[in-house]
């Protein structure tokens, strides 16, 4: 049997204090929360 592959990331809101919520443009041009995810071999504590 192979190896077992973990997708791992995160998503979040910000907001400032006037209620605000922070997007950011997407590659296909949509407005999403900010985000990120590891790419393979990435140290996770990096």
């Amino acid at each position: 049997m192979g190896g077992t592959t973990h997708i791992v990331s995160v998503g979040g809101i910000v907001e400032d204090g006037n209620g605000n919520i922070l997007l950011v443009k997407s590659y296909d041009d949509d407005w999403v929360y900010p985000g990120g995810i590891t790419q393979i071999g990435e140290n996770l504590l990096e």
